[in-house]
């Protein structure tokens, strides 16, 4: 039988177990993350890696804030779509590049941070900061980039119109054309009204279903633009930055 003695002995003894193995990791962690500062050729390719990450995760950060369709973003797209013109467009962008952390001086300090750490392991034969060249707008959202925001926010402005009326006109359209089919067949053939009705929701159904259709189809349009969007933005980044 354990004493208690024993039983709190057993418990320090799991608590210094824990705390090695927790010291242990956070070693090997240490090891890992500095392991790619001891060589200045390692270290350039981890940068290489490290710059476009960042570019590429700023930048899908920057259209997701732009045109999600879960906040008041659609608003603005339905807004610029039809109402504001392309140079206010291509500035608000910019600026919302800016704001993400793409800018030149946000690059640079994101790059020469990395380059203060490696510098501290090598005392003596340091490596220069960068200096990149400057990020300009029309570099940035340039036609390709453009293109593909208005036809993004395009199809955003209209996903806000089927979110918000769509099923219901189409629905009410469907009722109509189906009230109108179901008088001329059965002004011909008989006058059940019962059926009639059946006729008119079967057909507003259907025209929901249709519409339903379209928004799935919007929907992954929407998408694909999204990601195309990304991929161009953050290319037309670091080909300026390089």
């Amino acid at each position: 039988m354990i004493t208690c003695f024993e039983k709190k002995r057993l418990f320090v003894l799991f608590i210094l177990f824990a705390f090695t193995l927790l010291f242990a990791s956070c070693d090997n962690e240490d090891e890992k993350d500095t392991s790619i500062y001891q060589e200045k050729e390692s270290f350039e390719n981890y940068l290489t890696e490290k710059i476009n990450g960042y570019v590429e995760e700023k930048t899908s950060e920057l259209v997701d804030e732009q045109t999600s369709i879960w906040t008041l973003q659609p608003i603005r797209m339905l807004k610029h779509s039809f109402f504001v013109n392309d140079s206010t467009r291509k500035g608000d962008w910019y600026q919302a590049v800016v704001s993400v952390g793409l800018s030149t001086d946000s690059i640079n300090s994101f790059i020469n941070r990395e380059i203060d750490t490696y510098n501290t392991f090598h005392k003596g034969n340091e490596i220069e900061y960068m200096e990149l060249n400057s990020l300009e707008q029309e570099e940035i959202i340039d036609d390709n980039a453009f293109s593909l925001i208005k036809e993004l926010e395009y199809y955003g402005a209209y996903d806000l119109i089927d979110i918000l009326i769509g099923s219901f006109v189409a629905y009410i359209v469907g009722w109509v054309i189906g009230f109108i089919v179901a008088y001329v067949f059965f002004s011909i053939f008989t006058s059940v009204e019962d059926e009639n009705n059946t006729i008119c929701r079967g057909i507003g159904y259907l025209f929901m279903i249709i519409w339903a259709c379209l928004f799935l189809w919007l929907t992954y349009k929407y998408v694909v633009l999204s990601m195309e969007l990304e991929n161009v933005i953050s290319s037309n980044i670091i080909n300026t930055l390089f």
